[in-house]
């Protein structure tokens, strides 16, 4: 159960630092800067500010890290169904941005998460079926400094990974430069990463 956040929170700071790379795997319609106005419920979004979605952009600081929030994202822990659809790989592209300045997020781990008196396991670790109990944390935090341009956690796919939301309210378009322009995850190198994330965690990528 992912409880409320606390009424005025004073989140614990982290500087993501201009020129540090974000990895992005995201649908090709999307362009490598462009942040996300959807409203389909995911972990901390949608949520509102002064009546508008504020628009999103997820991310990791490495490949695996976006690729296990994506495309291996609703693969089940255990059972016979650990297994994704080779076709799969094609609705996706994969890119690198840096910020251009240096960007303030919040900790959402280790002392991070104890300044807020929550647990990983109740704010990362809960199923799709909680995600809209999250969403309160990102209207909350997002609100508690102006200062804040998204959030930083433990990836829950891979907890060897640093994944990020940018907020499209308190970053621009301008603050990002594209490192490497999106490419299809279904290609070398991208699908390298993949195929050998897939091996390790004995995924069956299917034909």
């Amino acid at each position: 159960m992912v409880p409320r956040p606390p009424a005025a929170p004073r989140p614990l700071l982290e500087p993501w630092p201009a020129g540090k790379v974000i990895v992005r795997c995201h649908a090709p319609r999307y362009g490598e800067r462009e942040f996300n106005p959807t409203t389909h419920l995911a972990r901390f979004r949608p949520f509102l500010h002064d009546g508008e979605i504020v628009p999103t952009a997820y991310g990791a600081d490495d490949l695996a890290g976006a690729v296990s929030e994506t495309v291996f994202h609703d693969v089940p822990v255990r059972g016979p169904n650990r297994r994704i659809l080779r076709g799969r790989l094609e609705q996706w592209v994969w890119c690198e941005v840096s910020p251009t300045r240096d960007l303030t997020l919040v900790k959402l781990h280790g002392t991070g998460l104890k300044r807020l008196q929550v647990t990983h396991g109740e704010l990362i670790e809960c199923d799709p079926s909680h995600y809209a109990d999250t969403v309160p944390w990102a209207v909350a935090l997002h609100d508690a400094d102006p200062r804040i341009d998204g959030l930083c956690w433990r990836s829950r796919q891979h907890n060897d990974s640093l994944a990020v939301i940018l907020f499209g309210t308190r970053v621009a378009q301008s603050d990002l430069s594209v490192g490497r322009a999106a490419e299809p995850l279904a290609l070398r190198p991208g699908g390298d990463v993949v195929y050998q994330f897939a091996e390790e965690a004995d995924i069956t990528i299917v034909t």
